[in-house]
């Protein structure tokens, strides 16, 4: 084989047709996806970002929660152990008074025998 007869075989194998209009094509089409991969990172990163409040705002909002529970719950102990206390005073009251009825009772009976 010659040299040019083998240099012309390698220009066919090698010869590559571009179609501009094509390539063109190809090239806004990637430009679209390369700008809705931009949008979806922004979206992404104003999620994180929000997600991120979202997440302090509930713990804030939790932690007063909390609060407010306990507070509650003091004011209802407190308000039992005042009602309680009350309770058992009054029925240490009426049980002398009970007492105190009963030993006259006893007396009168005792003095009468």
């Amino acid at each position: 084989m010659n040299t040019t007869s083998s240099y012309k075989k390698f220009q066919k194998v090698t010869k590559v047709n571009v179609d501009d209009v094509e390539v063109i094509a190809c090239k806004s089409h990637f430009e679209d996806l390369a700008d809705k991969l931009k949008c979806a990172a922004n979206k992404i990163d104003q999620n994180t970002t929000d997600n991120k409040t979202c997440k302090q705002e509930f713990l804030k909002e939790l932690q007063q929660l909390r609060i407010d529970v306990n507070t509650r719950f003091e004011c209802l102990q407190s308000k039992c152990e005042k009602q309680c206390s009350q309770t058992f005073e009054t029925n240490t009251e009426r049980l002398a008074r009970v007492r105190t009825c009963c030993n006259e009772l006893k007396k009168r009976i005792e003095n009468h025998q």
